[in-house]
């Protein structure tokens, strides 16, 4: 693999900066998904496997395919030590934890899906997960070119995929724009009901912010 990585190093330097290639990049490269780790709008930012292994209680040796976020990993930790989540640590009042515990999934290969909303963003690349599909938008590289046009938010364009498609490679928004209508929705209702607003996002970049009526 280095040997096909080493020859785009001088091939991709430019006269304003340095090259991006830091650890991951080779794995990017080959990255079944789109667009990259920096953009969490779709899932080659946010689609990450986890290895779990707990002696006598974790099976190993067995995957799991239910949905499961960072979020979660806490509130499972908690329920196989059998402690309450904590209302306050050193006096200080914590917010309830917004992630589920997937010890269910551990428990049952075939159990139903507990996790089946998360909302994603980061400097206005967004995305929506419910029960499978995706809605997503990427505002912006997180390695803008300065010549780049930013577009305003609610320009955006949103993509739509399906269930099962996880390399995001059929992008159903022109064929279901009831679905990704209905997906656009959920996400400002899940980004509302978070500290991460969608009518609070403001990328240094943008040029307009989100607005209740405009979920696009």
């Amino acid at each position: 693999m280095a040997r096909e990585v080493v020859p785009e190093v001088d091939r991709r330097r430019l006269p304003i900066g340095k090259p991006r290639v830091v650890a991951d990049t080779p794995l990017d490269a080959r990255d079944a998904v789109k667009p990259e780790p920096a953009a969490p709008s779709h899932w080659g930012g946010t689609r990450t496997g986890m290895i779990a292994r707990l002696p006598s209680q974790i099976p190993g040796g067995e995957v799991r395919s239910q949905f499961t976020h960072v979020i979660d990993v806490v509130p499972t930790i908690l329920e196989y030590a059998g402690i309450p989540e904590p209302d306050q640590v050193n006096g200080i009042p914590q917010r309830p934890l917004e992630g589920i515990s997937f010890k269910y999934a551990i428990d049952d290969a075939a159990a139903e899906e507990r996790h089946d909303t998360q909302y994603f963003e980061i400097g206005g690349n967004r995305g929506i997960y419910h029960r499978g599909w995706t809605a997503v938008t990427q505002h912006w590289l997180p390695w803008p070119d300065p010549d780049d046009h930013i577009p305003a938010l609610r320009d955006d364009t949103w993509e739509l995929y399906g269930p099962d498609d996880w390399t995001q490679a059929h992008d159903l928004a022109s064929e279901q724009p009831d679905k990704l209508r209905e997906l656009q929705e959920r996400f400002l209702i899940e980004g509302a009901s978070t500290t991460c607003s969608p009518s609070t996002i403001d990328s240094a970049n943008a040029s307009t912010r989100w607005s209740p009526e405009d979920p696009t």
